[in-house]
């Protein structure tokens, strides 16, 4: 296998469907940590350089851990706890899709949730978990194409919008690998037309803009010590080291090198992509404001391009365990041209490593985007909530949006 290959001679589409405890369950905390979502079938479509169908795999698996089905998933599946007596050996299921897959591929899923519990699956069999080999998500290929800053789609919606006939059933995973497949194609041949380009050049370009290294770890979550005061939890927020969950690195705008424009335009879009998400779910939100003009962006400084999107309108919606002085600052900021000017020049200092700002209700959680100089955006999000003595607890939670 060419590890992490940018040049593959097929693509294999997966699906995973996995079990999960149900209320009756007696399974030990441990084993519930290693492997939460046991994978019950796997599917697959192998696509050549062009996009075209090839074969495809299907496959049952026989659970050793959650061997009943739970309510939730028998209800999507449409299957019942009998089915989970037949079916092969997870480490055999795996030597046949590995026989399938070949020498030379790429992955490719429906959004990013599928890498995960296929990497937990194989340390729980104490299998080799490590994929090495980059993962094309189809449904962010889908959504900057067809939708550009819109909300997550699903393949259904997907094949709706692009008028792809659905000829099979859904949940699936043999189904639901072949339509994503198809959602692909489709998008291949949108580009190529528009670029002029041949669809195996067009994915080479998906491959660099879509995929992700599964092998790497994207988020990582860390407490912050309780505070008495929300002014002291804010402190210990501004103080915290926090760093990039797959390479340690600590993040800091003073240590970015310059922004490479290409994915300088993939980083606007999940800016603006998470604010809008973030508005539409808050009654009061921070959004940020992305330049119009950025439109084919040139190398710059990333202290000018983060003072760009840092001209922040921020409502807090009144809350009574929060200070009275954090809402009036809030208000003023979101008032005063004078105040976002000043944020703004907040964000463009090369002496500042970090600035919070407030989103959401209540302003108990602060978000802030930093850069790693090998992995690029990270989001960061901050939560606290105040607990029946008085005392503040809250976590940092960081995740890289492009790897």
């Amino acid at each position: 296998m060419e590890s992490y290959t940018t040049h593959p001679q097929n693509f294999i589409v997966f699906d995973l469907e996995w079990n999960m405890p149900s209320r009756s369950s007696h399974i030990a905390a441990a084993d519930r940590a290693r492997m939460p979502y046991e994978i019950i079938e796997i599917g697959a479509v192998k696509l050549d350089a062009d996009g075209n169908f090839l074969e495809q795999f299907s496959t049952q698996i026989k659970p050793v851990l959650y061997t009943e089905l739970n309510h939730y998933v028998a209800q999507v599946i449409n299957r019942g706890t009998q089915s989970l007596k037949y079916g092969v050996s997870f480490p055999d299921a795996m030597t046949s899709f590995s026989r399938f897959c070949g020498s030379s591929y790429v992955f490719c899923t429906w959004s990013d949730s599928d890498a995960k519990p296929l990497k937990e699956n194989l340390a729980f069999h104490t299998l080799d978990s490590c994929l090495c080999v980059r993962v094309l998500n189809v449904q962010r290929a889908f959504t900057r194409i067809c939708e550009p800053g819109g909300p997550q789609r699903s393949v259904e919606y997907a094949l709706d919008l692009l008028q792809i006939p659905k000829t099979r059933p859904f949940h699936q995973a043999v189904s639901d690998a072949f339509y994503t497949g198809q959602v692909l194609k489709v998008l291949l041949d949108i580009v190529a037309r528009e670029e002029g380009q041949s669809a195996a050049e067009v994915l080479s370009l998906f491959i660099e803009r879509y995929s992700y290294n599964p092998d790497l770890k994207l988020s990582h979550q860390q407490p912050l010590p309780p505070a008495k005061k929300a002014a002291e939890m804010e402190a210990e927020l501004e103080a915290a080291a926090l760093c990039c969950p797959a390479c340690e690195a600590r993040l800091s705008f003073a240590t970015v090198a310059d922004l490479d424009p290409d994915n300088l335009q993939d980083w606007l879009a999940a800016v603006e992509q998470a604010a809008q998400a973030e508005a539409a779910q808050t009654a009061g939100g921070a959004k940020a404001y992305v330049d119009p003009a950025i439109v084919h962006p040139q190398p710059v400084s990333p202290f000018a391009v983060l003072a760009r999107l840092t001209q922040v309108q921020t409502q807090v919606t009144p809350d009574a365990n929060d200070s009275h002085n954090e809402q009036s600052q809030a208000a003023q900021t979101a008032g005063d041209p004078a105040a976002a000017n000043q944020t703004a020049a907040d964000w463009s200092d090369p002496q500042r490593e970090l600035v919070w700002t407030a989103c959401g209700q209540g302003g108990k959680r602060r978000r802030c985007w930093l850069l790693c100089p090998e992995h690029g955006l990270v989001a960061g999000q901050a939560r606290w909530r105040r607990d029946r003595d008085g005392l503040f607890h809250g976590s940092v939670s960081l995740r890289i949006e492009k790897t």
